[in-house]
């Protein structure tokens, strides 16, 4: 009876060892002998649910520690790791839920951010589409997800000067927001902005500046720690006065533009050197040299705080 009561631990044991490994995708055979050595002379059951248990919740912990860290070398710039570090927790997330789990879209879209940072822009709309294909199945087409997955794509375009399928995603994303946001939620500002700025570059500006109105309406009836975003659509409103040559209307936006960013941001900051070389580039236009002069030397010390070449003008977006 011992004899047949050991060789059925041993089947049971090696059994488990497979499956555990072949679930979780770690090295966990030390562990498993572990925990079976503690509970030999125990219920199977037991120690099989207990230590199941166990290696799951401790996969998972490395999973979220492996995405906090990625987190951490994304906006450190190191992408590569980032990367890495994203493709190990989709393994085990993978393993542990399926392949049609929002835990794995959510990777999905944190890898398509590492690739969009590495101007690889086919590799990151497959990602998020990858990623919006499992949320659209699970939620529908109505979900707030599903709104910024298509905002993301739109960002994807943008990049790619991929105009018109920019602005199609982004008015799938601003429809499905109006249906089940209330009508002064920042993220209606987002959307209105974001079509603006594409109507700008398609020389579209009557509807360009209803919808900046729109951003900028939405954005003042915010908290005040949030007003530090009004910036932007008065920016691009002034951009508009710019483009249609209204100097004086322009000068009025831009003014209200560094005022906010002076307040949020500083006066050595990149937001405000925006600002000050958007002034200068107006007064540029209108032959007032000595006056754009004084506002690219203010612009001057925020610009060399950012690896990035001085733009022309400065079109503003808050794509996310």
């Amino acid at each position: 009876e011992n004899e047949t009561h050991g060789l059925l631990m041993e089947f049971r044991r090696d059994q488990l060892i497979k499956m555990l490994i072949k679930f979780t995708g770690a090295q966990v055979e030390e562990e498993i002998l572990k925990y079976f050595e503690y509970y030999v002379g125990a219920e199977c059951k037991v120690w099989i649910t207990a230590l199941y248990k166990t290696i799951q919740e401790g996969s998972l912990e490395e999973a979220a520690e492996l995405i906090q860290m990625g987190r951490f070398m994304f906006l450190e710039g190191d992408y590569e790791g980032a990367m890495e570090n994203y493709e190990k927790a989709f393994e085990i997330k993978l393993k542990r839920y399926g392949s049609h789990h929002p835990e794995i879209a959510n990777i999905y879209n944190y890898m398509a951010e590492v690739q969009m940072k590495k101007k690889e822009y086919q590799e990151a709309l497959n990602y998020y589409f990858k990623g919006l294909n499992i949320n659209y199945n699970l939620y529908g087409d109505s979900h707030p997800c599903i709104a910024t997955a298509y905002s993301n794509i739109a960002s994807i375009y943008y990049a790619q000067e991929r105009h018109h399928e920019s602005m199609a995603y982004l008015d799938k994303a601003l429809e499905i927001r109006c249906k089940i946001l209330i009508h002064k939620h920042p993220s209606l500002a987002i959307s209105y902005n974001n079509l603006g700025v594409l109507q700008v570059l398609l020389d579209s500006y009557d509807e360009a500046l209803i919808n900046f109105q729109f951003s900028l309406a939405i954005l003042g009836h915010m908290p005040d720690p949030a007003k530090k975003h009004l910036a932007v659509p008065n920016s691009n409103i002034g951009l508009l006065c710019f483009l249609t040559k209204d100097y004086v209307m322009a000068e009025e936006y831009y003014n209200q533009s560094l005022s906010i960013n002076q307040k949020a941001f500083g006066e050595e900051s990149s937001p405000v050197a925006d600002s000050y070389s958007n002034l200068g580039h107006l007064f540029y236009a209108q032959g007032r040299l000595e006056v754009a002069m004084i506002y690219y030397k203010k612009a001057l010390p925020g610009f060399l705080l950012r690896p990035l070449q001085m733009r022309t003008f400065n079109i503003e977006k808050l794509f996310y």
